[in-house]
């Protein structure tokens, strides 16, 4: 999977050049309205969209998380699934605000986005393992994070980065305290008894993640259905797909805390988590407190790179020397 999106990428990249004889960033954001608003440079994107989207987990180009994520370590899951996929989407959001934001790109990016959110939450819900859980639900998540790049303007890149840096801290949490937990289901029956901290701090983790107030995931996804409202039928069928995925994650969770406070037999007790895993858990949710008792610092810092993010023109400027594009 990786070789094929690298392959695409390529052959995105190679299609761009041809049409516009430049791989400047900037000096492409200067020509893409005039040269890339035809269907060779929505091709060019689509490739690069599905080149990036392999290790962003966009769909469908994301067959490779659950099985990853299941045999994998949790400190590789925690990193792939916090960090690396976070980082292509951002490259894919650079690539859209720069060149493709006044094209139907956005489009091809939210309706991949839908599907994904789709496929993400339902595969959760019917998933008996519980690491292969909490990959289904990264699928969706980013689905969310693909949603809100695709909204114009400043509104989507709040919303996308705000989802974004809340999953980066929530999913490497709840990816190590499976170390002990990773396998069936059944193998958290009693952990509640066993380890109440270690239950506490995977529900509260869980709850943020659904976007329960006043927790950050709640404010991330009010940021993605505020900067959707308004606009056209494809946005608003976002948020119901949106809505309906929050209640898909209340399901499966539920159905792992009521498995945490089962009364256990003696073949059933849950393991108890060594401090290992405990520890970056506690440090990951110590920063998601933080970040609501600063909610407002951080928002402002948000809308402050989300503006510089969104705004072309100042980014060409800023960029290539003065007078260069008068004299090329």
């Amino acid at each position: 999977m990786g070789a094929l999106g690298s392959s695409l990428l390529l052959l995105g990249i190679a299609l761009i050049y041809a049409v516009t004889g430049t791989l400047n960033l900037a000096h492409l954001a200067h020509l893409a309205p005039q040269m890339l608003n035809g269907s060779v440079g929505l091709v060019a994107f689509a490739l690069m969209l599905i080149g990036f989207g392999v290790k962003a987990e966009i769909f469908p180009v994301n067959t490779w998380v659950p099985e990853v994520y299941t045999t994998a370590p949790a400190r590789i899951s925690a990193l792939l699934g916090g960090i690396v996929s976070k980082l292509a989407l951002l490259v894919v959001l650079r690539i859209l605000v720069l060149m493709y934001a006044d094209t139907t790109a956005p489009l091809l990016l939210l309706s991949l986005g839908i599907l994904g959110v789709i496929s993400g939450e339902l595969a959760a819900l019917r998933a008996t393992d519980l690491r292969q859980v909490l990959a289904y639900s990264s699928i969706g998540q980013l689905g969310l994070v693909a949603i809100a790049f695709a909204i114009p303007g400043d509104a989507g890149v709040i919303a996308g980065i705000a989802l974004a840096l809340h999953h980066a801290l929530v999913k490497p949490a709840l990816f190590m305290l499976t170390e002990a937990w990773g396998g069936q289901l059944s193998r958290l029956v009693g952990a509640a008894q066993v380890s109440m901290l270690s239950t506490l701090l995977f529900l509260v983790l869980a709850l943020s993640l659904v976007g329960i107030p006043p927790l950050p995931g709640f404010w991330a996804k009010f940021l993605l259905l505020k900067g959707a409202l308004g606009l056209d039928a494809w946005y608003q069928m976002a948020i119901a797909v949106v809505l309906i995925a929050t209640v898909i994650e209340t399901a499966y969770f539920l159905r792992i805390a009521r498995l945490m406070f089962q009364q256990p037999t003696k073949k059933q007790t849950a393991e108890i988590p060594h401090i290992r895993e405990l520890a970056p858990a506690l440090a990951l949710l110590v920063l998601l407190f933080v970040s609501v008792l600063n909610v407002g610092v951080i928002g402002q810092s948000l809308t402050a790179v989300a503006e510089e993010a969104a705004d072309r023109e100042a980014y060409i400027n800023n960029t290539l020397p003065r007078n260069w594009l008068t004299d090329n």
